[in-house]
């Protein structure tokens, strides 16, 4: 029966597991059938069975969401209350995501109330300025009608308006994150697209979007709680009614230069600067960009001289602070996500839920996440005092913490032991090992090399390599990683730029774990790094992929310095 195992096992390979199934069930009822046999054909009945399970819930969701769909229909048609459109097609996406087929759900026959509904009540929000409610009708519209572009341009229209409100307010650090940023940033920035883009950039349509920005942030009324000058309508209606000459005209060009796009921005600074609506000057600088490279792709965009040391922080793998991720509760203190293992936070006793009140004596309440983590890091060797309020017990108390280099490692098992410690060996019994790699840094390779060395003393026979949730990260980290695994010339990545040109990395004869059995584990938040290892170690067959479609972001960036002082750069 070895030739019925073999197709057997291939079978598995390419997910065809019933008729696996039924081939392995053949060989297991044999006298002879070994214990291997008999095992596989264990874990294919318990698969079939869960899947089965699964298939049955699924349906009855599915069921379920449509009967509250047809229950929000009936609310929307006594009460005139907008909300019931916002829950009609909530419950309408999730009936979507449980459908069993997309076409057959797109032609139900209460699907084009919902959308007319839905799509009434979002203009109504956007009439009252409630960008959130508009959203959140236009997102799930999105979801259930992806290939919509006017669904997608609502929902950025909505988006951009919300940005504008939460990034501008007396409680926001706005100030700090505009220091720096200065006019020949957006100039070279516009010329570097213009030369190195992946398209040949459409200038047109980013004047018309940057204008378009800087009329919306003109006319946010929230905004006058920040930029006292637009409390003035008149001052308003001058700078508008200039800009909108600029609009008018770019909209009626067929075609703009880069030169022209230049020339546009020189012009909105100069209304600026003779109006005073906007203040300071780098503000409008910041939208006025924001707005140009959003007709460009989802991935462009610009690191202004703030965001340098955060973006090192999240490629380079290190910082200096305390060691806790954090976020920021609304209008109130910050929240502690979790210390990072063997850091100053996690010695002195901090706990996921963790609340800081005080940092040097100040209320956590008027601190935006930018300015507590800037309060909270520092440099190696210096002390930040902390008050902290643990909600489980109500105690509140100090600690003094020192700063030092914290590293951020990205590889982690499926458990920790009594100690903290990482477990990676899921199947001791198998010797079958289990990493995770939550993103690509500079210390990514180190990391995974040492944990497998160590996993080979201790015997393992194969490993489970879960990128699922992994944004990605450099691709220097990717190809490093690939190169672990596959052997000599086997391609890593390739690209090509607007004419077409190659370049490609393929991998460079190292390998350190060229025979390792091993499983991907894929799911669609997987996106650009992790992208990259996953269908090398697929297309060469080194690794079986399990999980879901991947992200599909087909593309890779460059980070670009721009020729000012100080440094700022483009990431395109």
């Amino acid at each position: 029966h070895g030739q019925q195992w073999q197709d057997g096992l291939a079978l598995i390979g390419r997910g065809k597991f019933e008729k696996a199934l039924t081939i392995i069930d053949r060989i297991a009822e044999q006298p002879l059938a070994d214990a291997q046999v008999r095992q596989v054909g264990q874990w294919l009945t318990a698969y079939e069975v869960m899947r089965a399970e699964r298939s049955d819930r699924i349906e009855a969701d599915y069921a379920t969401y449509v009967g509250w769909v047809k229950e929000d229909l009936a609310r929307a048609a006594e009460d005139s209350n907008k909300a019931w459109w916002l829950q009609a097609v909530k419950d309408t996406s999730k009936a979507y995501n449980s459908a069993p087929d997309e076409q057959d759900f797109r032609a139900s026959p209460w699907l084009q109330e919902v959308v007319d509904g839905a799509i009434a009540a979002a203009g109504a929000y956007e009439s009252d300025g409630e960008w959130y409610k508009a959203a959140g009708i236009y997102i799930h519209l999105s979801d259930v009608f992806p290939h919509n572009k006017e669904y997608r341009a609502a929902l950025d229209r909505c988006q951009a308006h919300i940005q504008l409100e939460y990034a501008y307010t007396p409680e926001a650090d706005w100030k700090t994150e505009v220091v720096n940023i200065e006019p020949q940033m957006a100039r070279d920035a516009f010329r570097k697209i213009s030369g190195e883009h992946i398209k040949i950039p459409d200038f047109r349509a980013m004047a018309v979007s940057a204008l378009e920005q800087v009329l919306r942030m003109a006319e946010e009324p929230k905004l006058t709680e920040v930029f006292e000058a637009m409390a003035d309508p008149d001052n308003v209606r001058m700078f508008t009614s200039r800009v909108q000459v600029y609009l008018r005209k770019a909209e009626r060009e067929e075609q703009l230069t880069c030169g022209q796009l230049i020339e546009i921005f020189d012009q909105v600074l100069k209304i600026n600067q003779e109006t005073q609506l906007i203040r300071p000057q780098s503000v409008l600088i910041r939208e006025f960009v924001s707005g140009a490279l959003r007709p460009l792709d989802k991935y462009t965009d610009m690191l202004w001289p703030v965001d340098i040391d955060e973006f090192n922080k999240q490629t380079q793998g290190k910082f200096s602070g305390v060691g806790i991720r954090i976020q920021k509760m609304p209008n109130g203190p910050i929240k502690v996500i979790s210390p990072l293992e063997d850091t100053p936070a996690y010695l002195a006793g901090l706990q996921p839920g963790d609340l800081v009140t005080m940092i040097e004596g100040e209320p956590a309440k008027k601190f935006s996440i930018r300015k507590a983590v800037n309060a909270i890091t520092g440099e190696p060797g210096t002390y930040v005092r902390l008050t902290i309020r643990r909600p489980t017990t109500k105690e509140e108390f100090d600690v003094r913490l020192q700063r030092q280099v914290i590293t951020i490692y990205t590889i982690k098992g499926f458990a920790r032991d009594e100690h903290g410690k990482w477990t990676y060996m899921i199947d001791p019994e198998n010797k079958i090992a289990y990493l995770r790699l939550t993103n690509f840094t500079e210390t990514s390779t180190d990391e995974l090399r040492e944990a497998i060395t160590g996993l080979l003393a201790e015997g393992m026979r194969g490993l489970i390599f879960d990128l699922r949730d992994n944004p990605g990260g450099t691709l220097k980290a990717a190809v490093e990683v690939a190169n672990l695994f596959l052997e000599n010339d086997m391609l890593i990545v390739s690209t090509k730029d607007r004419h077409g040109k190659p370049w490609e990395v393929s991998a460079s004869g190292q390998a350190h774990f060229s025979d390792i059995p091993i499983v991907v584990l894929a799911n669609t938040v997987s996106a650009s790094a992790a992208e990259i290892v996953t269908g090398a170690l697929q297309v060469h067959k080194r690794a079986l992929i399990v999980g879901e479609r991947t992200f599909g972001k087909g593309s890779v960036q460059q980070v670009l310095q721009l020729n000012t002082t100080p440094p700022a750069y483009l990431k395109l």
